[in-house]
């Protein structure tokens, strides 16, 4: 799920939370996992969407995912497909304290050692935590560096494969929106992490001419390797495109696919809706076929509604299934919890709530033809430091992380 942004900020939540009188929440629950959060989220996501067995994979990964290292993740949802199944992704993210649960450090409230198997899986794994660590305290990533996204294709994961699905996820990066410019920067390192993550040689003068070509009001918001599957790829995400832009730019850097077609789905979803993003595979001879266009409304509420129009144009095309839409519709929800008075010696990062969202579409297209449709599930439970006192990038005072 790559994302320029959450789907309800944690300040969204922060006003709904306060405004909620403390008589109607109820205590918050102890989440040691992702998967216990997943518990919590489950009784929402209809079998339409996901069956037993996809819910029973979703399970095993999950239950392997520390809580803290993935205070927002999501679910990647094919709503053309008969098989109600979902991959699971979730974000690394400075301010939140889950750099230092991929670090294998100490959280406050929580043990370190919630971290380690997961840590010790594989060699990407090791490497990745490490990575972690220099992106804490060092001094080149942190200012480039905002986020890592990272991707299980847990829909066709069975036998072998869901033993082992984990072990090298998908892996994107998302620059430091604070400074101007760092997704140009981050993009010139794309060949170092490539290599480091993947063993994957990213031609330099390839990515240059892509990065000569960006319009200077695009961002490349996402960028990453699609190491899991079986045939690698670089995936580029750009945002702040309109859509004479966008064509513009898919015909200078040799998109092979119908610019109409790109035209009319921009007028007949994403004008509607709001916003856009592109996402294009960059393969070792050019750009790849299929094109990616995210889909985003104008208003964050908790409730399908600004996505109507968009679910009967996508039902009318045959790209969704109105069982599937029907569930999504019932998916939205935002739960309050009691906050605990705080004391040196209780947990200092708590969790007061807990929401669960559509948080954007996205339609593929290859050639003249829209192929594909998927919906992605945002789930957020931002985690709220209520120690009074200043500390590093998990511990530091007092407020919303």
């Amino acid at each position: 799920m790559t994302t320029p942004s959450n789907s309800a900020t944690a300040s969204t939540i922060e006003d709904d939370v306060l405004a909620t009188p403390a008589a109607k929440r109820s205590l918050a629950p102890h989440c040691q996992s992702v998967g216990d959060v997943l518990r919590l989220v489950a009784p929402r996501i209809g079998p339409e969407l996901v069956d037993s067995t996809g819910m029973s994979r979703l399970f095993h990964v999950a239950d392997q995912l520390p809580a803290e290292m993935a205070p927002f993740w999501g679910l990647e949802l094919r709503l053309g497909d008969p098989v109600a199944r979902a991959d699971i992704l979730w974000e690394i993210a400075q301010g939140n304290g889950s750099i230092s649960a991929l670090a294998g450090d100490h959280v406050p409230g929580h043990p370190s050692s919630l971290s380690a198997p997961v840590l010790k899986r594989s060699a990407f794994w090791g490497d990745l935590s490490a990575f972690a660590l220099d992106w804490r305290e060092g001094l080149l990533w942190k200012p480039m560096l905002g986020n890592v996204w990272l991707e299980v294709d847990s829909a066709s994961a069975e036998g072998n494969h869901l033993e082992n699905c984990l072990d090298k996820p998908c892996m994107f990066w998302g620059p430091n929106r604070q400074s101007k410019g760092t997704d140009r920067a981050l993009l010139a390192a794309l060949p170092e992490l490539g290599r480091r993550f993947f063993q994957l040689d990213i031609d330099n003068s390839h990515l240059a001419k892509f990065a000569d070509a960006l319009p200077e009001d695009a961002t490349v918001f996402q960028m990453g390797v699609m190491g899991a599957r079986d045939i690698v790829v670089t995936r580029l995400c750009l945002t702040g495109l309109n859509c004479d832009a966008a064509i513009a730019w898919l015909d200078q850097i040799g998109w092979p696919g119908d610019l109409g077609t790109v035209e009319t789905v921009w007028r007949k979803y994403v004008d509607p809706l709001g916003d856009a993003a592109l996402n294009i595979d960059l393969m070792p001879d050019g750009v790849g076929p299929k094109l990616g266009v995210e889909l985003y409304a104008k208003e964050n509420t908790f409730s399908t509604q600004p996505w109507e129009s968009a679910f009967s144009q996508l039902q009318s095309a045959g790209l969704a299934r109105p069982g599937k839409i029907s569930a999504l519709r019932d998916l939205p929800f935002l739960e309050h919890y009691v906050l605990p008075t705080w004391s040196p010696d209780g947990p200092q990062m708590i969790y007061p709530a807990l929401s669960c969202n559509l948080h954007h579409l996205k339609l593929v297209i290859v050639g003249a033809e829209v192929t594909e449709a998927k919906a992605y599930v945002g789930v957020l439970r931002p985690p709220f430091n209520q120690s009074p006192t200043q500390g590093g990038e998990a511990e530091g005072g007092g407020g919303w992380r």
